[in-house]
């Protein structure tokens, strides 16, 4: 014997469910440059742990801190290429509209470690880090600043 059905089994054939929203490509960018700016903060964090640790003598710890600062940066930098196209721009074009020099300050603050690590004078790679390399670090900031991100600080979105 057959049971009587008031309902049926599932979605019907004609009804489709709704596709899920995609959020905008603005919002998109809006949270690439959140995530960039609140990894900007862990590197500044990481940055002074590793010029530290070679002001220590922790030498091998202070060379593995070093090759994680250049991955995370090299990432960090990727990131900041790919979030200006979707933004519609290029980096050259954002740091020459706000007057940041991103790029050679990075090129120039790596291009000194390197000559600093090549004489072996640990106190000069931790001045560079402190100096040169965070100051590379906070104009990276400002482009991502100036891609839409929520400006931040060592303890999260500033109010």
């Amino acid at each position: 014997m057959t049971a009587g059905r008031t309902t049926g089994v599932g979605i019907s054939a004609t009804e489709a469910p709704a596709p899920p929203e995609v959020p905008s490509s603005e919002a998109l960018v809006k949270e690439a440059a959140d995530t960039a700016l609140e990894s900007i903060d862990t590197l500044e964090h990481q940055v002074r742990d590793v010029a530290r640790r070679f002001r220590r003598g922790a030498w091998v710890e202070a060379q593995s801190g070093l090759t994680h600062l250049m991955q995370s940066t090299q990432t960090l930098l990727k990131l900041a290429a790919l979030t200006a196209g979707a933004a519609g721009t290029n980096l050259e074009a954002i740091c020459d509209r706000h007057d940041v020099r991103a790029e050679a300050q990075t090129n120039l603050a790596v291009s000194e470690l390197i000559r600093q690590q090549m004489t072996g004078d640990r106190s000069a790679i931790a001045a560079v880090l402190d100096h040169a390399f965070m100051a590379a670090l906070g104009a990276w900031r400002r482009v991502f600043v100036a891609l839409g991100g929520t400006p931040t600080g060592p303890y999260g979105p500033a109010a």
